[in-house]
This record gives C-alpha cells, sequence and structure tokens, in this order.
C-alpha cells in the first residue's frame, strides 16, 4: 500500500503506479504540493539492459515509422480495437496498462522523435516496450498539467482525474546503449486504468570495464556495467524533476529517503509500546516486545517505588501527628500520648 511506500518497509524503490484508488487523492496532493513526487532508493538501484535489435524496416524514415506503427498497432491493439493488457511485475510490484493506439502516435509525433538522440534508435524500441517497461523503475510521480493556448503546459492548471509517471530503462542496440525515459498515465478511476503515454530514446555509452563513470563532453554518458546490469544513478545523473527546475532527481530521492526513514524510526517508537499492532517483521516484533518488557519493568519498579515512598511519607506524618500532640499537651507531663 501506499502507507508501507512511505514507511519504507517494502524495499529500496518503491513504485505509486500500480497503488489502490483510495490512495490516487493523497499521491495527487502531494505530487501538486511537491511539483512531483520523486521515489526514494533510486540512488542505490540498478537496471537491467534490455536487448532490441535494430529495426529491419526499409525505405525513407518516414516510411520505417509508418511501418513502425502498423506492426505496433498489430501488436498492442486487439481486432476488436480494445488494447492488449500489458502486464508489468519487477522490483516487488505489480500492476496492470496498455500501450493504445493514440500512445503509439504520441510516442512518434514529430515532437516525441526530436527529443530522442537517434530516430532509428526511436523506431526500433517502439515494438520492444513491453520488454522495456518491465525493466525500468519509476523515478517520478507528477500531477498531469495542462496546456495554455500556445501547448505549454503550466503548474497552475491540473487535470485531477490523472497522475503522470516517468520511468527510466536502458537498452542496448546493436551494441550502442540508450536510455529510455518512458511516460505512463493513471486514471483515478480504476476502470479506466493506466496507460503508457510517450518515450524518450537518449544515448549513452556503455563501459562493460572497471573504469569510472564519466562524460566526454558531447551528451554521451559513460556507465559502468555488471552483469547486464545498470546503476541507475548513472543513468539519472543530472536529471532534474519534470516541473521543478534545478531540482535533480537523485538528491530529491535522498530527501525523500531520509524523510521515509523518520518517518518509520517514529512509526516504530509508537508502535513498541501498543499492541495489536502490524508485524513489522522478525527483528522489529523481537525489539518491540523486548522494548515494552523493560518498560514494563521499569514501571512496576517505579510503582513499588512510588509505595515505598508514599509508606515513608505516611510514617513521618505519624510521628508528626504524635509530636503535635506531645506539644499540645506538654502542660501535663503525665498525660499520656496516644498512638496512630
Amino acid at each position: 500500500t501506499a502507507l508501507r511506500h512511505r514507511l519504507g518497509l517494502d524495499g529500496d524503490v518503491r513504485f505509486s503506479l500500480g497503488d489502490g484508488a483510495d490512495t490516487f487523492a493523497e499521491r495527487q496532493r502531494q505530487a501538486v504540493d511537491n511539483k512531483g513526487t520523486v521515489m526514494p532508493g533510486l540512488n542505490e538501484a540498478t537496471v537491467q539492459v534490455v536487448d532490441v535489435p535494430r529495426h529491419s524496416y526499409e525505405g525513407t524514415a518516414m516510411s520505417a515509422k509508418a511501418q513502425a506503427v502498423a506492426d505496433a498497432k498489430a501488436k498492442y491493439i486487439r481486432k476488436d480495437g480494445k488494447p492488449v493488457i500489458q502486464h508489468y511485475d519487477n522490483y516487488g510490484h505489480s500492476f496492470d496498462y496498455t500501450i493504445s493506439g493514440k500512445g503509439i502516435n504520441e510516442s512518434m509525433n514529430p515532437k516525441a522523435q526530436h527529443k530522442s538522440s537517434n530516430l532509428g534508435a526511436h523506431i526500433a524500441v517502439l515494438n520492444h516496450l513491453p520488454q522495456i517497461i518491465g525493466n525500468s523503475i519509476e523515478v517520478e510521480e507528477h500531477p498531469d498539467y495542462q496546456k495554455n493556448a500556445d501547448g505549454t503546459r503550466v503548474v497552475e492548471k491540473v487535470n485531477p482525474n490523472t497522475l503522470v509517471h516517468r520511468f527510466y530503462g536502458v537498452v542496448d542496440i546493436d551494441g550502442d546503449t540508450y536510455r529510455v525515459k518512458t511516460t505512463m498515465k493513471e486514471n483515478e478511476n480504476p476502470k479506466v486504468g493506466n496507460t503508457q503515454y510517450t518515450y524518450e530514446v537518449t544515448n549513452v555509452e556503455l563501459l562493460t570495464d572497471e573504469s569510472a563513470s564519466s562524460s566526454n563532453g558531447m551528451e554521451h554518458t559513460y556507465l559502468e556495467s555488471s552483469s547486464g546490469n545498470v546503476p541507475l544513478a548513472k543513468l539519472l545523473d543530472g536529471v532534474e524533476k519534470s516541473y521543478d527546475k534545478g531540482k535533480k532527481l537523485l538528491d530529491e530521492s535522498k530527501k525523500t529517503d531520509e524523510t521515509a526513514k523518520k518517518d518509520r524510526d517514529k512509526d516504530t517508537e509508537r508502535a513498541l509500546f501498543r499492541d495489536g499492532d502490524p508485524d513489522l517483521g522478525e527483528p522489529t516484533s523481537v525489539l518491540k516486545r523486548n522494548i515494552r518488557d523493560r518498560y514494563e519493568r521499569r514501571m512496576r519498579q517505579g510503582m513499588y517505588q512510588t509505595q515505598e515512598a508514599f509508606l515513608d511519607s505516611m510514617l513521618s506524618l505519624k510521628e508528626y501527628m504524635r509530636l503535635a500532640l506531645a506539644f499540645t499537651m506538654c502542660g501535663s507531663r503525665s498525660a499520656p500520648i496516644n498512638t496512630l
């Protein structure tokens, strides 16, 4: 659930896409307040490199693009016009989504193509989206900002029914490595479901030796690979939030980690002395019982000490009253002194 995500109880990388519909309003509120919510755990995560073959289309770029779109629609859309249900199941999280005709057209429009660094790679990726998305990690959840009359999205106008999710993955196409950013949309109505919206393909170069990551000054990022896995932090180096200029994803993820840890610590502290709380895992449960037992022993000891102090006070009061009585009767030395 979203609560377990915020408490950091379900692993290093957490997702929001696929959370229950009952969490939508709260997640959207946070996304609006923060101009996007960055996922924690991104600095430590790794992603699997997906092998994608070069496209085999011939002719002009326009012709290759048209053939790719036709193949994608045949692959992702059924004959009755309904999209095929795709399933994400990775990094301890799962959800269903679709790739619609609208999403295919949006992914292949000139604006989306120009955001990619290589048209051939952009075309090749289209018919392998389920594998790429399946090995990608969500890094950001932000509101669905609406466009002004000039087509520019503005943070003042938000679609209340939709949240946008940014996933990052990495592909190898004929020896060249590319970072793929896929945009997914989540509708508040679970019957509408999640949809792939568009994607961008950015050229990166993968090092298979032990060399450190660096930049060659030509918008190529060198990465270090280990058994086909790439550190996500290398893919996201220098990448900013979508609508919060100047704020880096990795920096914001680290802040989210720290906030989640503080919330988790506070929640655990509150749970230590209450019965009937959800089990937070065997080590935490043992710790919880041990600290509670220690607390109860101290309470019993404190109650005993309080009882002793009370009895001492009563004895002192008894002595005071005895002396007071003796003083009032000092005129008669033979007067008996009664005890309490």
